[in-house]
């Protein structure tokens, strides 16, 4: 009987372990006849921002500009200020694409353009720094900001000071950019172009300086500030020569007590002589002030030699001496005193194969003219320069013409049309040693 139990036991746990087999294999069986599980989703990766700003800093333009877009058969309207270029190009999606860009140009947080495009522009009128942002979004509509901040200034101020604006070749003259100023800072570097050939040859908040030549000299000063913005100004310093100063005395041997008419007419100048003052004893004091009078009348009380001084001052301030000896004699001669006035016969002269025809009559009551001529300019390029000079004598009563050849610059000019004013110069002396300069507006043209 137990051996039977222990065979039914056994037949029992084999069936059992069938059964599970079976089962596992079912099991195995339908696992392989479902799909693949697929991987997850990864998240999406947001875009990466960049912006650079261009200018920066950027420097306010004084200068307004047309917008054209406005010009259609009335007046343009104007805007000024600086334009800047916001570049949001270099900016990235890992996963996607950039579909937008939001921009906060006027630094107040709020983004108040959008554009498809990575590039957008800004015009700005005042001075300060300025927070800009960009704001990129990609196609699943995550975001990133990049901020810059752009620093908006002015160019800096320069001032040009002259020791001297008005000077004669060879003056020093002192130059300073000191008072040159800046908004943001201080200036940080000071060139000078002395020569205006464009070249800024000298650095340094003064400089000196002088000039050889006559006439008008533009020194230019260039500062730098601390943003490297740079600004230009000039200043213009006239150059002249010194007057010379001479006179002629009326008669040339007068007697003691005799008027004698002292004529400073002959000082000569490229501007003009303001102030004539004479030293009529001989010792070294310009006493006698005639003011724009060239003639003064005087006598003298003593036989011999006698010292006369003139001093002439012109117009810029520039001043020359000069003394002579005049014999006196013992008694009164009557003698010639009358100087002859020269005029040319015509005012408007004009240029044949490179010269004019200046025509001077000498008066019937002199036996003979002894005539000099210089034509100087009066405006612009020429103004103060000798154009054409020359000499001659002729007989009283009498006429001649004198051919003066212009210099270069003035014959060009002339031969393409212009016309230049001048005046005529003309000193004449008489047999008498008598004499007199005349100045009279003349035209040289074609």
């Amino acid at each position: 009987m137990a051996a039977h139990l222990t065979i039914s036991r056994r037949i029992a746990r084999n069936l059992a372990g069938a059964a599970a087999v079976a089962g596992a294999l079912a099991i195995a069986g339908q696992a392989a006849a479902l799909p693949p599980v697929p991987p997850p989703v990864p998240p999406n990766a947001p875009p990466v921002a960049q912006l650079s700003v261009s200018p920066n800093p950027a420097v306010l333009q004084p200068v307004l500009v047309i917008d054209d877009r406005h010009v259609i058969g009335q007046l343009g309207l104007l805007r000024g200020g600086t334009v800047v270029t916001f570049n949001a190009s270099r900016s990235t999606d890992a996963d996607g694409s950039i579909v937008s860009y939001d921009w906060d140009l006027d630094g107040n947080g709020s983004f108040e353009k959008t554009t498809t495009t990575p590039n957008t522009t800004r015009r700005y009128t005042a001075p300060g720094v300025v927070n800009t942002k960009v704001r990129v979004t990609d196609d699943v509509g995550a975001a990133r900001v990049k901020a810059v901040d752009l620093t908006i200034h002015r160019a800096p101020t320069p001032k040009v000071t002259a020791s001297r604006l008005v000077a004669l070749p060879g003056d020093a003259i002192t130059l300073t950019g000191a008072g040159s100023t800046d908004d943001n800072g201080a200036i940080t570097k000071h060139e000078w172009d002395l020569d205006d050939n464009g070249t800024f040859e000298r650095t340094g908040a003064e400089v000196g300086t002088s000039f050889g030549g006559t006439g008008t000299h533009v020194v230019k000063l260039r500062v730098t500030d601390t943003l490297g913005a740079t600004a230009v100004s000039s200043v213009s310093i006239r150059v002249h020569r010194q007057p010379t100063a001479d006179f002629a005395t009326r008669p040339v041997t007068p007697g003691v007590g005799q008027l004698v008419t002292l004529d400073g007419s002959l000082s000569d100048d490229d501007g003009t002589i303001a102030r004539y003052q004479w030293d009529l004893d001989g010792n070294g004091s310009y006493e006698t002030d005639g003011g724009t009078t060239s003639t003064v009348g005087t006598r003298f009380a003593t036989a011999g030699p006698a010292k006369v001084g003139i001093k002439v001052t012109d117009n810029d301030g520039s001043s020359a001496e000069t003394t002579k000896t005049v014999q006196v004699n013992p008694e009164v001669v009557t003698t010639d005193t009358t100087a002859p006035q020269l005029k040319p016969a015509k005012t408007l002269l004009r240029l044949r194969n490179g010269k004019v025809a200046v025509t001077v009559r000498c008066p019937a009551t002199e036996s003979t003219c002894g005539i000099t001529l210089k034509l100087r300019g009066t405006r612009g390029v020429f103004a103060g320069r000798t154009l054409a000079s020359g000499a001659t004598t002729v007989a009283g009563g009498r006429a001649v013409t004198v051919k003066l050849g212009l210099t270069k610059a003035a014959r060009a000019k002339v031969n393409r049309g212009a016309v230049i004013r001048a005046t005529a110069v003309i000193t004449g002396t008489d047999a008498a040693g008598n004499r007199s300069v005349t100045r009279s507006a003349v035209k040289l043209s074609r």
